[in-house]
């Protein structure tokens, strides 16, 4: 394991000195500020306080799973000594095969799943296969709307290729392809796969909005 030892601050100025150990593979970016950045003294002059994204191929402390990687920011530090080289973020390596995956509330499903508990009346006196029936309407409730798959870090987020062919509000279909920047802020709020059921989709979706974009449909 190896150190990483800094001053955190906080809104007004305060700092605290923390230690965060991470996993001796594990690489250190510097980002663009999430929050706010505080004027502070360095040795020789003064400076500002940064943020820095971790990625690591192992678990490590407060760290969430990007698919095949660790990762987790650390924002409004000034770093007083690390035993790992803060690298450029344009040296991240590229993410592969990982998904960023946004749901829409079926409403049809959700009325029969009111409809069939209504129905059980006393969920605790329900009977297995009852149970098991509910549990399957459920999973018609939430449906996948538009799909992300990431490609690297960048000073401010993840960039990712995005296709959403159905609308997140109504589940109305839609069309439409771009490139995203998911905000680091963000990226605790997401969800992250590698299912090949997923990467399927998004070749399949991402492939019918060219062909009508080709083909003027």
């Amino acid at each position: 394991m190896k150190k990483i030892n800094y001053r955190q601050y906080y809104y007004g100025g305060n700092y605290a000195d923390m230690e965060l150990q991470v996993p001796d593979e594990c690489s250190l970016y510097e980002i663009g500020m999430i929050n706010m950045s505080h004027k502070v003294q360095d040795i020789e002059e003064e400076t500002w306080t940064k943020a820095y994204a971790m990625l690591c191929p192992t678990e490590f402390e407060d760290s969430t799973l990007l698919g095949n990687v660790y990762f987790n920011y650390i924002d409004d530090v000034f770093i007083t000594d690390s035993e790992i080289a803060v690298l450029d973020i344009e040296s991240a390596p590229r993410f592969s095969g990982v998904y960023s995956v946004v749901y829409y509330k079926d409403r049809e499903s959700e009325s029969k799943f009111s409809a069939y508990l209504s129905k059980i009346g006393d969920i605790g006196e329900a009977s297995p296969d009852e149970l098991t029936e509910l549990v399957e309407i459920g999973k018609e409730c939430k449906k996948i709307c538009s799909i992300c798959m990431l490609r690297k870090l960048t000073y401010t987020g993840i960039e990712a290729s995005n296709v959403c062919f159905k609308d997140w509000v109504y589940g109305e279909a839609m069309a439409s392809m771009n490139i995203i920047n998911i905000k680091f802020g963000r990226i605790f709020m997401e969800e992250f796969t590698t299912d090949e059921n997923i990467s399927e989709l998004f070749l399949k979706e991402s492939e019918k909005i060219y062909k009508s974009i080709i083909n003027n449909e």
